[in-house]
């Protein structure tokens, strides 16, 4: 998806975004964080996925579910 708009993510930058010793970007799957050694452009989505793709300091709460209801 992000290929489709030109933008740049990786495991060290989100859009102009560049990790730093104060800002990192933790990524997170139906609430479940996803280890950072993980290679962020190999994860596999499959629909409904919940994605959360933080920058900096993270949310309050980062979800782990949405009602899609009946698609």
């Amino acid at each position: 998806m992000f290929n489709i708009w030109n933008k740049k993510f990786d495991n060290d930058q989100l859009f102009d975004n560049v990790i730093n010793g104060t800002n990192t970007i933790d990524v997170y799957v139906n609430g479940i964080k996803v280890p950072n050694e993980t290679n962020y452009r190999n994860i596999v989505l499959k629909a409904h996925d919940v994605i959360t793709i933080a920058y900096g300091s993270l949310p309050a709460a980062i979800p782990s579910k949405y009602d899609f209801g009946s698609l």
